[in-house]
């Protein structure tokens, strides 16, 4: 498999040859959870040529003559489409027929990661002789194996899936028979591709090469089997997309909606059942409650007084009489798109008054506008809940016992089939009604060896990838037709507990036909443990043969070993926390840099600069970061301050995270030395600088009122008034926009950093003059909208301020006294994310052993916990689980820091210049080396001898190389160069 990266982001349409158009089939242009198939037979003559340029909306996998090539495209707004290229010569079959096939999978929703669009498929294939572009003659068919009515993942993403392998399993081959005459006819279910637009129009306006390479895949085995165990799953299960019910223009935005209603159904207990009793479970699935209360003939239960069950499961016994009972939810909630499952034993769920109705269910509702026109577009997006009034509760209570459809108090519809799968994945596997050990050694699946699953029930299996993969799920099994494969990905195990991915359902279903089959999920997922739960009928006799359980991980490709960053010193734990450092950044590298491989995979704009600063000290991968980078102004068409995560369509400003993305672009231009790339972006960042500058009060100080997040910690951090951490790291992009002038040009751009920095000195003085305390020596964190000054004082406002530069020095040696041993009355730095700044502070105020007391410490921790990523959070004795995601890149400050100050390496002018100013400590030795921008890396290693330490350096020729000797040292310098 071959890619060719396109060498700058050009407009690509007037390339495309005139018969090449956007397809897809005659239906809904934009439907919900759509899998479509195309393909297209041609004739291979010999030669040496064949160059596929391919792209889809949302997201493809494109197979030639059976075999998988790739999958895209990026990630993208709609004004600059990417186009990949793959070169498939190798895949062909000379003198015979070949067939391209291509799936796409439309999302029909706004994600993190995606706006809304519509269905597409754009292709073209150059064989040098001859074209082939879609267009009419290609064939299309909806995934009749995909059910479409699949849940939600979470808001951050798009679909489960639910596929059966019986659907032509061949589609993607047609055979190689070479038989003269082609087409024949078409297959059941395919039909002529309809022409939708040409390139470079409908929505994607402008086709631009793929920015970044393709990612770097390697399966990922198990290497080890945690668990095994025969399981019983509850009788049935639904899962219903409340959002979409009580929202219709959810599907346009992913946005939270806020709505007041209820799901109505009823239980039909059958006459046959002696027990008559009917349990019902409800997977909360967010920290909020999912479900507010549960009314049944009559009667009401608040959530909470439900039985609670393992993990976020709350269960309601009920012994009713046979016949049928009105079930009632309060559904009402802040909800940004949590799917909504529900278990069910003992009876069966019918529509109340309609004997063939789509689904089960109906809405009663919304109470309220339940996505209101923002009037505060900036505001941070949370309003108030709505809930229904006691006297509509009561109405709905007394509802489910007269069983009268006509005493409804709010309007009732019934959901729509597309809102209701017939199953909840999550709450089957997650929530088995019985569970029991099981005897059976199923090891051989760490070593690539088949197993045979004992008989007699459902069997589930869970397996420890040992890393945090990120990628997509393969299961290759020989099973009886219609055996059920359930796969579960999660993160964490502590002892006999294990943390479930509460808030997303990180599942899928497959379903078998009769023999061997491989299945390889499109889905992308992030996990370390993976459950799989093989299901089969009582009545299929035939033994169930596991082959092979893995995931394709693919992430950011890495480059050679040689070129890379390396670090080990005498002190394991050290090298150990750097590994588990380097881990983290791999697996947060997708197309941009993702926060976190599992919950979200979502690009936020803050997390950029450290991402970025941690993965250049392992890896050359400036065209990543400069692809993250040229990514954000393009949600300037949502807010012109710029959006903290892109491409989203939830529309939300974190200004901190706009100021971190100025600073990112000042490093990456100076690290790199481009100045082409400080001259694109220069005008981007004062443009979005100068939004915010609209927004200062009467002192001259930033007053706004949004998303004002720093960090996961007590701070006083309000959404409306003065955040002096803003304020400061305002100052910050001010400086940062000024030198990417200076690294831009001269002329107009010098007399712009001039400015730029004028206005930053201005906004110092405000900062100094209005938020200090003078009782308590200290940086207030905020003053609020209605004028009150803060009580809390916090380690990130003095270390932002302290950086920034704001204040007199006697308050600046203040700043950097409370930053670098915090009293115990200043809020703490609450997450890893903050600790490089930290660092930087220690650094510069000569004390680095406090910097890697610290990181011995809090990293320490994690490992100690079993973590082999770093985690979202520092573990806190107030949370039941230590971190929500184990696995975040802004928490890998070690991958930088360690080589920066233990080793001592310091790039500067693009990497032309190297300092190496060592900081042994108590280490007997330590080794290691940080990559160049454009290649090659320079390398240190140093080892002491009491006073005497002996440093080695090698660099590239043409490197300069300056040493700073440590003081207390004699050290001798041996110095070599690269050829």
């Amino acid at each position: 498999m071959t890619s060719i990266p396109a060498p700058s982001e050009t407009d690509t349409r007037a390339t495309w040859q005139g018969a090449t158009r956007w397809i897809w089939d005659d239906g809904e242009p934009a439907p919900r959870n759509a899998w479509r198939c195309f393909r297209r037979r041609f004739a291979a003559d010999k030669g040496g040529t064949a160059l596929l340029r391919i792209t889809a909306d949302t997201r493809y996998v494109v197979f030639v003559n059976g075999k998988r090539i790739g999958h895209g495209p990026v990630r993208a707004f709609g004004d600059r489409w990417p186009v990949d290229t793959w070169d498939i010569w190798w895949h062909l079959r000379e003198y015979k027929w070949n067939t391209v096939a291509v799936l796409v999978a439309h999302h029909g929703v706004a994600t993190f990661q995606s706006l809304p669009g519509r269905g597409g498929l754009l292709a073209e294939l150059d064989l040098g002789w001859g074209i082939v572009g879609t267009d009419s003659k290609w064939e299309v068919a909806t995934h009749g194996g995909h059910d479409p009515r699949a849940p939600r993942i979470s808001p951050q993403l798009a679909f489960t899936e639910d596929v059966d392998g019986a659907w032509q399993p061949d589609w993607t081959d047609g055979g190689d028979a070479f038989e003269g005459t082609y087409p024949k006819g078409l297959e059941a279910g395919w039909a002529p591709a309809t022409e939708v637009a040409a390139p470079g129009e409908g929505p994607w306006t402008t086709l631009v090469p793929r920015p970044v390479p393709p990612l770097q895949e390697e399966v990922v085995a198990p290497v080890a089997v945690r668990s095994v165990e025969r399981v019983r799953p509850w009788a049935a299960s639904w899962t219903v997309d409340a959002r979409a019910t009580f929202d219709p223009t959810s599907p346009g935005h992913a946005n939270p909606s806020t709505y007041g209603g209820y799901l109505l159904t009823a239980l039909t207990v059958a006459e046959r059942d002696p027990a008559r009793r009917v349990s019902l479970g409800l997977p909360l699935t967010t920290t909020l409650p999912r479900v507010r209360g549960i009314a049944v003939d009559g009667r009401h239960w608040d959530i909470h007084e439900l039985a609670p069950g393992p993990a976020d499961l709350r269960t309601l016994d009920l012994e009713l009489a046979p016949g049928t009972h009105w079930l009632a939810l309060d559904v009402s909630m802040y909800d940004h798109g949590y799917p909504l499952p529900l278990l069910l034993d003992g009876a069966d769920l019918t529509h109340p008054w309609e004997a063939n109705a789509p689904t089960p269910f109906v809405a009663l509702g919304p109470i309220g506008d339940p996505n209101p026109a923002f009037d505060r577009p900036l505001a941070h997006p949370t309003r108030p809940e709505v809930t229904p009034t006691p006297q509509v509760r009561s109405a709905v209570v007394a509802l489910t016992a007269s069983r009268d459809a006509g005493a409804a108090p709010l309007p009732a519809a019934t959901v729509p089939a597309a809102l209701v799968a017939d199953s909840s994945v999550y709450g089957q596997v997650v929530h088995p009604r019985e569970q029991h050990p099981l005897t059976a050694n199923v090891t051989g699946l760490t070593r690539g060896e088949p197993v045979v699953l004992p008989d007699g029930g459902d069997v589930s299996i869970v397996l420890d990838l040992g890393i945090e993969a990120s990628g997509f799920v393969i299961v290759d099994l020989d099973a009886p037709a219609g055996t059920v494969v359930d796969v579960y990905g999660f993160e964490y195990i502590d002892g006999e507990r294990r943390q479930e991915t509460t808030a997303m359902d990180n599942t899928l279903r497959y379903r078998t036909r009769v023999g061997r089959q491989r299945y390889e999920s499109p889905v992308r997922r992030g996990l370390r443990y993976l459950q799989l739960v093989v299901r089969r009928d009582p009545a299929v006799r035939g033994p169930v043969v596991v082959h092979e359980v893995a995931v394709r991980n693919s992430h950011y490709p890495i480059g050679q070993a040689d070129q890379a960053g390396e670090f080990a010193a005498s002190d394991g734990l050290l090298t150990e926390i750097w590994e588990m450092s380097r881990r983290t950044v791999i697996a947060c590298m997708e197309d941009t840099f993702v926060d976190c491989p599992v919950y979200e995979q979502a690009f936020w704009v803050g997390d950029t600069y450290s991402s970025a600063r941690f993965a250049s000290s392992l890896f050359d991968v400036a065209p990543l970061i400069e692809r993250s980078l040229r990514l954000v102004p393009g949600s300037k068409g949502q807010t012109p301050l710029l959006g903290s995560q892109v491409p989203s369509g939830w529309t939300n400003v974190i200004p901190a995270w706009t100021f971190f993305w100025v600073l990112a672009c000042e490093e990456h231009a100076r690290r790199t030395g481009d100045t082409a790339f400080a001259g694109d972006l220069l005008p981007e960042a004062v443009e979005a600088l100068d939004a915010f500058a609209e927004h200062l009060d009467a002192n001259g100080l930033l007053s706004i009122e949004a998303w004002n997040l720093l960090d996961w910690a007590p701070m006083d951090q309000p959404n409306a008034g003065i955040v002096t951490h803003q304020n400061a790291l305002f100052v910050m992009a001010l400086d940062a926009a000024a030198d990417l002038a200076d690294l831009a040009a001269t002329g107009e751009p010098a007399e712009l950093a001039g400015a730029l920095r004028a206005r930053a000195e201005t906004l110092r003085t405000a900062i100094a003059t209005h938020l200090w305390s003078p009782e308590r020596e200290a940086f207030i964190d905020a003053i609020h909208a209605d004028g009150a000054r803060s009580e809390v004082i916090s380690v990130q406002t003095q270390m932002f301020a302290h950086l920034a530069g704001v204040g007199s020095e006697p308050q600046r040696e203040r700043t950097r006294a409370l930053v670098v041993d915090p009293p115990s009355g200043l809020v703490q730095i609450g997450s890893p994310w903050m600790s490089i700044f930290r660092y930087d502070v220690l650094e510069a105020a000569g004390r680095a052993d406090v910097a890697l007391a610290d990181l011995r410490r809090d990293y320490g921790a994690m490992i100690a916990a079993g973590a082999v990523t770093c985690w979202e959070m520092f573990p806190a004795p107030d949370r039941e689980w230590p971190t929500r995601s184990h696995c975040h890149a802004w928490s890998a400050a070690p991958a930088s820091f360690l080589p920066a100050v233990v080793l001592g390496i310091r790039l500067l002018d693009g990497g032309t210049r190297v300092e190496i100013a060592p900081h042994p400590g108590e280490l007997e030795w330590a080794r290691g080396a940080v990559p160049l921008p454009g290649g090659g890396r320079v390398e240190v290693a140093w080892a002491r001898d009491g006073a005497a330490l002996d440093l080695q350096v090698a660099a590239p020729a043409g490197v300069e190389v300056t040493v700073r000797e440590p003081a207390g040292f004699t050290t001798r310098v041996r110095l070599a160069t690269f050829r």
